[in-house]
C-alpha cells in the first residue's frame, strides 16, 4: 500500500489504530461540550461583571458628585477670604475621594486536558485487560 499501514482488517495493528482514532473522537467531542459549557458560563459572569461594573461606576459618579460640592464649597470661601486681603487660613483643597476598585474581567476558563484524561482513563484501563 505504501502507507505503512496493514492490509489486513483484522491485524491487530489497524484494530488498535481504529480504537485509537475512535477514542480520539469521542475526547473531541467531550473537549467540544466542555469547551460550549464554558462559553456559556463565561457569558452569565460577563452579565453578572457588567451589572456589578454598573453599580460601581454610579457609586465613583456619587462619591465624586459630593466631592465637587466640597471643592465648591472651599472655593468660595477661599475667595472671600482673598477678598478680605487674607493670604493664609483657607487650607488646602479637599482631597481626591478613593475610587471604588475595578472588578476583575472574567475570562474564559480554558478546558484543562487533564479532566478530559481522567474519565477516559478508566475506559484505557479496560483496553489493556484485553490485550
Amino acid at each position: 500500500m505504501g502507507d505503512g499501514l496493514p492490509r489486513l482488517l483484522t491485524d491487530p495493528a489497524f484494530i488498535n489504530r481504529v480504537a485509537e482514532h475512535e477514542e480520539g473522537q469521542k475526547r473531541e467531542a467531550q473537549e467540544k461540550m466542555a469547551r460550549k459549557e464554558a462559553r456559556v458560563g463565561h457569558k452569565e459572569r460577563l452579565q453578572q461583571w457588567k451589572a456589578a461594573m454598573a453599580v460601581r461606576a454610579e457609586e465613583n459618579e456619587d462619591l465624586l458628585a459630593e466631592w465637587r460640592l466640597e471643592v465648591e464649597k472651599w472655593e468660595e470661601r477661599r475667595a472671600v477670604m482673598k477678598e478680605d486681603g487674607k493670604t493664609r487660613g483657607w487650607g488646602k483643597a479637599p482631597p481626591r475621594p478613593k475610587m471604588a476598585p475595578a472588578i476583575p474581567k472574567p475570562t474564559v476558563r480554558r478546558v484543562v486536558e487533564d479532566d478530559v484524561e481522567e474519565s477516559d482513563s478508566g475506559s484505557e484501563g479496560g483496553d489493556n485487560n484485553n490485550e
